[in-house]
């Protein structure tokens, strides 16, 4: 048989993204247009991330999203008020998070009106059709909140100011956070899988266990346990969970809960996504350069506090210089938390209903709205 001269890698990328296919699989075994292509280029092709499986680098996803300035937000909260304290906003800041009852008033009062309307929506939907189901005291299912974006970047502390806004409405609705952390596999199964370097990329953690979770509480199953993640010894605690009781909102806060299959993924097997459980995103969004900064600014607070006592896993670097932290958390954040940035967090972010902006000083700058 004579053999076929293929084309090369960009002509072949070239090729491909002018027919405007999207099934590259079928493209490059099926459509004869093509034929001279050997299949071996679909997985050069897809590793190299020069084609997406929907084409969709060439879309303007901002589009999908209404766009609203700082103060054109802050109108939208309405007369709803929420009693809080600039103690209390203090006690929900991060560790070199910069909250103040200003940032409350103008940002997550509005959101908080903007998620309850969007739970109420729901839950007259749910009574009308268990209704219609002829299913009138089906179990109580929680609306749930799924919030995502880098490392450093303050999910934390949006999520705890979320939790907290939500649970002083009028309806005092009960409203419980889960972080993803305690959904890490324990440092000995890391080290025993050789992962301990991959930890905070999506196969660092037990998403069997996640999906189980989220499935329980979407059941309606009343008392649902998360395990419990701790900062200081840089592991699952053992036989320590946070319950979920009869709740009515369940956030849902980590770096990767927004995240997709990769395009290597069996697609023949029937599977779900942790996304999939959820009723609203929220993707907190900054610059890199600002979210290096309060990486480093973090390091440096917790070589001065956490690192100092001796149950904490970092205790060994709490007499580094300041010359050798800065290189040591520059250094993690090349090797490990850029490249989970890039590679798995920030392309989640336009699958997120809401995208918070932040600026200088952890200051929500935009909010951008998916249409409806």
């Amino acid at each position: 048989m004579e053999q076929q001269n293929l084309p090369s890698l960009d002509e072949a990328v070239v090729l491909i993204e002018t027919l405007f296919l999207v099934n590259i699989r079928k493209i490059l075994y099926n459509n004869k247009a093509v034929s001279g292509i050997h299949a071996l280029f679909s997985k050069q092709l897809l590793n190299r991330g020069q084609v997406s499986i929907m084409a969709n680098q060439d879309l303007n996803l901002h589009t999908l999203y209404t766009s609203h300035t700082r103060d054109a937000w802050a109108n939208l909260g309405g007369h709803m008020a929420v009693e809080m304290t600039e103690e209390e906003v203090k006690r929900l800041e991060g560790l070199n998070d910069y909250l103040s009852l200003e940032e409350v008033e103008t940002v997550y009062v509005p959101l908080a009106r903007l998620l309850y309307l969007h739970r109420t929506t729901q839950y007259e939907r749910n009574t009308r059709v268990n209704g219609f189901l002829n299913h009138p005291h089906a179990a109580k299912i929680p609306f749930i909140i799924g919030i995502a974006g880098s490392v450093a970047v303050g999910k934390s502390t949006t999520a705890r100011i979320i939790q907290t806004v939500l649970s002083r409405l009028q309806e005092r609705l009960k409203v419980s956070l889960i972080t993803t952390d305690g959904f890490l596999y324990p440092n000995a199964v890391l080290t025993e899988k050789q992962m301990m370097s991959r930890k905070g990329f999506p196969e660092s953690y037990d998403v069997k266990a996640l999906l189980e979770f989220l499935n329980d509480l979407k059941s309606g199953k009343e008392i649902v346990r998360a395990p419990v993640y701790s900062h200081l010894t840089y592991d699952r605690l053992e036989g320590v969970y946070e319950t979920v009781e009869q709740a009515d909102i369940v956030i849902i806060e980590g770096v990767n809960v927004l995240q997709t299959p990769t395009i290597e993924d069996d697609r023949t097997k029937p599977r779900v996504f942790v996304s999939d459980f959820f009723d609203f995103s929220i993707y907190v969004d900054a610059e890199e350069d600002l979210i290096i900064k309060w990486y480093l600014e973090r390091f440096r607070m917790l070589r001065e506090t956490a690192f100092q006592d001796p149950s904490s896993y970092f205790h060994k670097f709490k007499d580094l210089a300041d010359e050798e932290a800065d290189h040591m958390a520059k250094s993690i954040w090349e090797t490990v938390n850029r490249p989970n940035l890039y590679e798995n967090i920030l392309p989640t972010k336009f699958r997120s209903d809401l995208i918070l902006r932040k600026g200088e000083g952890h200051k929500v700058e935009e909010i951008l709205v998916r249409r409806v």
